[in-house]
C-alpha cells in the first residue's frame, strides 16, 4: 500500500512540476513577444531608413543598390510578415515557444548585419561615360 501511496505522491508531484512550468511557459511567452516585438520594430524602422537612404541615391541615376542590401531588405520583409503571424496565433492561444525563440535570434542577426554593410550602393556608369572604347565599323560601305 506504501508503494501505491509513494506512486500517487510521485506522480502528483511530476503532474504539478509539469503545470508550473507551462504557467511560467505562458507567462514568460507573453514577456518574450513583447520583447520580440520591440525588436522587430527596431529592424523595421532601421530596415526604413536604409531603404530612404538608398532610394535618395538611386534617384540621381548614377547608384545602384547592391543585391545583399536588396536581400536583406526582403529578408526584414519577410520577417515582419512571419512575427504578424506568429503575434496572430497567440492571441488566438496558440503560443510556439520554439518559433519565438528562433524569429528572434534571426532579428539578432538581421541587426547584426545591417552594420556589416559598408556602403548600401554602388556606382553605375551610364553609357556615355562607360570606360570602353566604341569603335564606329561600317560593313559594305568602304569607310
Amino acid at each position: 500500500m506504501d508503494a501505491v501511496a509513494g506512486k500517487v505522491i510521485d506522480l502528483i508531484e511530476k503532474a504539478g512540476t509539469y503545470f508550473i512550468r507551462k504557467i511560467k511557459s505562458c507567462i514568460n511567452f507573453g514577456k518574450n513577444l513583447k520583447t520580440l516585438e520591440r525588436n522587430v520594430k527596431r529592424l523595421s524602422d532601421r530596415a526604413d531608413n536604409m531603404k530612404t537612404r538608398v532610394e535618395n541615391q538611386e534617384r540621381s541615376g548614377r547608384k545602384k543598390r547592391k543585391q545583399e542590401v536588396e536581400s536583406w531588405l526582403n529578408e526584414v520583409e519577410q520577417l515582419k510578415e512571419e512575427f504578424h503571424q506568429l503575434k496572430e496565433e497567440a492571441t488566438r492561444g496558440k503560443k510556439n515557444i520554439g518559433v519565438l525563440e528562433k524569429m528572434d535570434g534571426r532579428v539578432g542577426e538581421l541587426l547584426e548585419q545591417s552594420r556589416d554593410f559598408g556602403e548600401l550602393v554602388y556606382d553605375v556608369y551610364e553609357s556615355e561615360e562607360c570606360p570602353v572604347q566604341h569603335r564606329n565599323i561600317w560593313y559594305g560601305r568602304g569607310g
